[in-house]
């Protein structure tokens, strides 16, 4: 199954979780340990839907060349994460 969709059955198993409520860019909070980005005071949507997701790196760009796939919203890494607009190199 491709990643687009993935993301999409999270979506919707996290309204159907949350009163039918879309999955919120952010939520003010201390960010869990594991995290996209850790450390942060924002959990970011990623990691509201990852409960739903059959792994971590769904998220990650399939275009992206390499490993380091931490660059959500471009803010470190060399790869993009789907949503997140960042300009890690490919």
């Amino acid at each position: 199954m491709s990643n687009s969709r993935q993301i999409i059955l999270a979506t919707l198993m996290y309204a159907d979780d949350h009163r039918d409520t879309i999955v919120p860019l952010e939520v003010l909070g201390t960010a869990p340990p594991d995290a996209f980005i850790p450390g942060e005071p924002t959990t970011w949507w990623p990691d509201l839907i990852r409960p739903y997701l059959p792994s971590k790196r769904i998220v990650d760009c399939p275009s992206a060349r390499g490993t380091n796939q931490t660059g959500l919203f471009g803010r470190s890494g060399g790869g993009r994460r789907w949503g997140g607009g960042g300009s890690g190199s490919e």
